[in-house]
């Protein structure tokens, strides 16, 4: 199945993601967070659909960025999220949304992807309240293991993505926060 292909690709991408995050806060310049959602009108829309699935509202601002616009360019490039910590070791109370993510723009067309989107938002917005590594894997995987549950994603692409998750962990992170 093509999407399978896809959604194994997408996924090895959120798993590289993990190897990185997060990153200084001299490589993502400061933006105002006049709105709770930045981006494009097509990729406000992916998020803004993502968000409404999280199991709580979301206080903290998403923030799409171009990694363009950043010093570490190729670090960014090779993340889907990720969070900011300042030099005096504080998270900056935002997340930001990698614009080249596969995961981003296949959630512009799949609800699928969109689900897979608020999987992502759910493991940064744990960091954010100042959960680990673990923690934010757990979350992720919990919140997507409630999706399933309640049929908002088929099984067979669901339990993909889940144990992806688990092969990600067991690979290990020297990442911690």
């Amino acid at each position: 199945m093509a999407s399978i292909g896809l959604c194994a690709r997408v996924l090895l991408a959120v798993w590289m993601a993990a190897l990185i995050r997060p990153i200084s806060a001299e490589a993502v310049p400061r933006q105002p967070a006049a709105q709770p959602i930045t981006g494009t009108a097509v990729e406000r829309r992916a998020l803004e659909a993502a968000v409404r699935l999280l199991p709580t509202p979301l206080s903290d601002a998403i923030i799409v960025i171009d990694p363009e616009g950043v010093p570490d360019s190729a670090a960014v490039r090779q993340l889907d999220a990720f969070i900011v910590l300042e030099a005096d070791g504080t998270l900056r109370p935002r997340i930001y949304i990698n614009r080249e993510s596969l995961i981003l723009r296949a959630a512009e067309r799949s609800d699928f992807y969109r689900k897979v989107l608020a999987a992502v938002i759910v493991h940064e917005a744990t960091h954010l309240r100042g959960g680990s590594e673990q923690a934010a894997r757990n979350a992720e995987s919990q919140f997507f293991t409630g999706l399933i549950a309640q049929g908002l994603v088929p099984a067979e692409e669901g339990l993909g993505y889940l144990a992806l998750l688990r092969r990600r962990a067991t690979a290990g992170n020297p990442v911690q926060r």
